[in-house]
């Protein structure tokens, strides 16, 4: 996941990538990770907010073992 704080231009004024989450179900539960962030200090001139989440089955399995991602959500306050 990334979360990039951008200008007018499109530059990154912050980003926001955590490290990724691998999860093995050989090994344990697959319960489901939460991850948060709040950005503080950005300065002036934010315009656009990049979101991008993905993920990838490691050990390629038939059928559907890719990654779930589910109530995600960007919130402003001004």
């Amino acid at each position: 996941m990334t979360v990039c704080l951008l200008d007018e231009n499109q530059e990154v004024l912050q980003e926001f990538k955590p490290e990724p989450v691998t999860l093995d179900p050989d090994s344990d539960d697959c319960s489901w990770n939460q991850v948060s962030h709040t950005f503080s200090d950005y300065g002036p001139g934010l315009r656009f907010i990049s979101f991008e989440h993905g993920g990838q089955d490691r050990k390629y399995w038939d059928g559907w073992f890719g990654v779930r991602v589910t109530g995600s959500s960007v919130t402003v306050e001004v």
